[in-house]
């Protein structure tokens, strides 16, 4: 059962059951990934639209090789 919570000189501080605790993490990691726009990744790069439909980079190919 989940303690109430308590004043300290940094703020306030609560403590948890272990499965209260992961519950409590699982909805915030599922509320940072609603909150997330849809071109960014999971650790925080970007998309390009169309890069991610046609496969199309910045990069240029690498020239053929002659014979």
């Amino acid at each position: 059962m989940a303690r109430p919570f308590r004043r300290t000189p940094g703020g306030y501080t609560a403590s948890f059951e272990p499965a209260e605790r992961d519950l409590i993490r699982e909805l915030a990691e599922d509320v940072r990934a609603l909150l997330r726009p849809a071109d960014t990744t999971a650790d925080g790069g970007t998309v390009d639209p169309l890069e991610a439909l046609v496969g199309i980079t910045e990069t240029p190919p690498s020239p053929p090789i002659a014979p």
